[in-house]
């Protein structure tokens, strides 16, 4: 994680629900500004995610958005760390 900014979120791999590869949970339990932007230098958004088990923290990025096919209301935020594991924030 060398080079991200300091202001990145950081949340507790305690708070999402781990089924194979995939975290999940809900935008209110990571609270208000659950990701920033990754890099200085770049518009990427993102946050590590701390295991709650070892301590050693993962980086995720944004890949994509699932919204509601006839309302376009934000339904999930899809990230995901280089090494292909997911996580998928629920808007609650």
């Amino acid at each position: 994680m060398d080079g991200t900014l300091k202001t990145l979120p950081v949340h507790d791999g305690s708070k999402f629900d781990w089924h194979a590869r995939t975290g999940v949970t809900e935008a209110s339990t990571l609270g208000p500004r659950f990701s920033g932007r990754v890099w200085p230098d770049s518009a990427d958004l993102g946050f590590a995610v701390r295991s709650h088990r070892t301590g050693r923290k993962m980086l995720f990025t944004l890949e994509s958005e699932e919204r509601d096919k006839l309302s376009g209301e934000l339904l999930c935020t899809v990230y995901r760390s280089t090494n292909d594991i997911f996580v998928r924030i629920y808007n609650d």
